[in-house]
């Protein structure tokens, strides 16, 4: 069977094949910062975070972290450290929150069919967030659904381990 020319085919990296949705990964932030200004991906400091951030960099086409303080939070930005967290918002913080991190996603990817969100977070960053998506007809998954974070920290370990991109 020919290949199609106007189709990038990339065998060794199928987030690259250029036929296939874009792939976008939405990781949790985490409470262990550095002091000072750092780039967001570098700011946070926990084993988990950046075992998390491993794994996007190598299967996603791109990511972002999910942050109580920044929302949609590109990794390259420049920001402070800060101390909030998910579970020092209410009820209503939370709700508003979900729906600022919904319009910036609606913003910054207008086509839901061109792409698909691969959540790395907890139920606080996901649950309300992903029905907020789907009711915009935006695809996503979650891997790690019913791990704990002890799970979800092994997976991750294990899939960096060996270069695997379920």
């Amino acid at each position: 069977m020919a290949k199609n020319p106007a189709v990038t085919y990339h065998p060794t990296n199928p987030r690259r094949s250029s036929r296939h949705l874009e792939r976008v990964g939405l990781v949790v932030c985490c409470r262990d910062k550095h002091h000072g200004w750092w780039r967001a991906k570098d700011i946070y400091k926990s084993a988990p975070f950046k075992e998390r951030r491993l794994f996007a960099e190598r299967c996603y086409n791109r990511w972002f972290i999910l942050s109580a303080k920044h929302n949609l939070l590109d990794p390259e930005k420049v920001i402070r450290w800060y101390n909030l967290a998910m579970d020092n918002l209410t009820p209503a913080q939370r709700r508003e929150w979900r729906q600022v991190v919904a319009s910036q996603i609606r913003e910054r990817f207008p086509d839901p069919r061109k792409v698909v969100f691969y959540f790395h977070a907890g139920l606080h960053y996901t649950v309300s967030l992903a029905r907020l998506l789907s009711e915009h007809h935006y695809k996503f998954k979650r891997p790690l659904r019913g791990m704990s974070q002890n799970r979800q920290q092994r997976w991750h370990r294990e899939m960096n381990a060996r270069g695997a991109c379920p």
